[in-house]
């Protein structure tokens, strides 16, 4: 092989590891930029919940969603979600939630993410505290939107006696 063969088989070389590490450098970003679009969306929900809005507490929810709440069955329809959805949206009720994780799928349609939550439920006239953890499962929808598609919470207080 000549000098100018060498030259070009590295330039070759180069040029197609610079096309890996850009096209894997782009696939991170945009992963990065599903990642915050989903943790701004997961805030806008807390926000909405938090608000007392249930219609759009519920919205944030895919067609074929399920909700597994604590010593509840399976809600696996929009009308059994928005029934469970009802006490926690009734002004006498405060809830908040904030992800502390989140990781988008390589195949970027699919993501996960994971935090705690604070609830206070005033009741017989007293408010009664409660804090906790969640896990949301979110999937990329047709339409270009991300819903969530399984969401499951869980108490951190010890069960009562």
């Amino acid at each position: 092989m000549s000098l100018s063969s060498h030259k070009r088989v590295l330039i070759a070389v180069l040029v197609a590891s610079f096309s890996v590490t850009s096209s894997f450098a782009q696939h991170k970003a945009k992963h990065l930029t599903t990642g915050a679009k989903l943790r701004e969306l997961d805030d806008a929900w807390s926000h909405a919940a938090a608000s007392h809005k249930l219609d759009a507490t519920v919205a944030f929810y895919s067609e074929d969603a399920v909700m597994l709440a604590p010593n509840e069955p399976i809600h696996t329809t929009r009308k059994a979600i928005r029934a469970a959805w009802v006490p926690f949206c009734d002004p006498s009720t405060s809830i908040a939630w904030k992800a502390t994780k989140v990781e988008v799928a390589k195949s970027g349609d699919v993501a996960y993410m994971y935090g705690t939550y604070k609830l206070m439920v005033k009741e017989g006239g007293k408010f009664i505290s409660d804090k906790g953890k969640f896990v949301e499962i979110w999937k990329y929808q047709k339409e270009g939107s991300w819903k969530c598609a399984v969401d499951m919470f869980n108490s951190d207080l010890p069960a009562a006696g």
